[in-house]
């Protein structure tokens, strides 16, 4: 990750002084983070088109198996996961209406470090269609809501695919 990474930048941008104090805490991991990480990893298979096979089933069904108390499945995340993938789907056809042209870009890692002193993130969906981009992030966390009007992570991602692909369009 970024010292000043996208995903908490809401934190970082309210208060500087915590990019600091975080640095006295080790980084790492946790169940949540993993199985975050794990339903980020299936949308991406699903929207390129090899969703569901049994190599990410499998990886899925493990780590349930691994962390019973978080009574999750692949049922489950795919059930969660459905209408995600539907609303891409439906933002896709609708750019692709206004402009045949329009593309998809998944888990695409941008640079801010124009803005950001070694700034980079990962979007996990921008649609560029025409001169609108739409920038689609999931959510799979449980217990903390995030909004994603004026959410700075997503600002954050599309100032950095706007100027990935600022030249191109």
């Amino acid at each position: 990750h970024a010292r000043l990474n996208c995903s908490s930048a809401k934190r970082w941008i309210n208060c500087p002084g915590s990019v600091k104090l975080a640095e006295l805490f080790p980084q790492g991991s946790s169940v949540y983070a993993d199985e975050g990480s794990l339903a980020h990893e299936l949308a991406e298979k699903w929207l390129i088109g090899t969703g569901g096979n049994a190599e990410i089933r499998s990886k899925i069904e493990m780590f349930y198996i691994d962390h019973p108390d978080l009574g999750g499945s692949y049922k489950e995340m795919q059930d969660y996961l459905e209408p995600y993938i539907e609303f891409i789907a439906d933002e896709l056809d609708a750019a692709r209406h206004e402009d045949p042209g329009a593309t998809i870009h998944t888990e695409t890692r941008v640079d801010l470090s124009q803005w950001i002193p070694d700034g980079f993130g990962t979007t996990d969906v921008a649609i560029l269609g025409g001169d609108t981009l739409h920038v689609i992030d999931l959510k799979y966390g449980k217990g903390v809501p995030v909004s994603a009007e004026g959410n700075p992570q997503i600002r954050l991602y599309a100032l950095g695919m706007l100027d990935l692909l600022g030249d191109i369009y």
